[in-house]
């Protein structure tokens, strides 16, 4: 099968957009061969699955599926790799163990099934008792978002369900509540 050609394309960005991008880019690709075309074709890929949800699609973001899925195969791939589970559910206990075992930040993250809903409780209490400087989108950016987008990825790859983030409540134990949704075909 002959490959496609690329297509040369020339575009005008602001100079510290470009710079920045770039700064990024280089870091990813380490300068490979085509690293700047690579990301852009990332960007362009990414700005796509986002502007198709939010111009086309009201409801199920695909730009958070196809992150909590990404981070998901990434954990299962890496957490488990060389052992063996009976279960899809043992995989999911396992990796969800990582984020116990390998953040300094999160305690106790546990979750339970409740008919066909599930709750996620994570507990950060050396974030929310003890910094005075803790702000709340340090905890929900850099440590709810990832869990509750991989743990939503996990519970659909296992259970062949759709579920939605229907409420979080934060205090001295976060919840995160992710609702069944049916009738809803994802093509992430």
């Amino acid at each position: 099968m002959a490959q496609k050609s690329n297509k040369r394309v020339t575009v005008s960005l602001p100079y510290d957009l470009d710079l920045e991008f770039r700064g990024l880019a280089s870091k990813k690709f380490k300068f490979e061969k085509g690293w700047y075309s690579k990301a852009m074709v990332d960007a362009i890929r990414i700005w796509m699955i986002y502007n198709e949800n939010t111009l086309l699609k009201e409801g199920i973001s695909k730009l958070s599926h196809f992150a909590g899925k990404t981070m998901w195969n990434n954990l299962k791939e890496n957490s488990v790799r060389n052992l063996e589970f009976k279960s899809n559910q043992e995989i999911l206990n396992h990796v969800l163990n990582y984020f116990n075992n390998e953040s300094p930040y999160i305690q106790n993250l546990d979750y339970r099934i409740y008919e066909q809903d599930i709750k996620i409780c994570v507990d950060c209490p050396c974030i929310t008792e003890k910094n005075e400087d803790f702000m709340l989108e340090d905890l929900i950016y850099k440590y709810l978002q990832p869990i509750s987008l991989a743990s939503r990825a996990g519970i659909e790859d296992i259970t062949g369900n759709t579920y939605k983030l229907s409420k979080v409540k934060i205090g001295s134990l976060n919840k995160i509540y992710l609702k069944k949704i049916d009738n809803i075909s994802r093509s992430i």
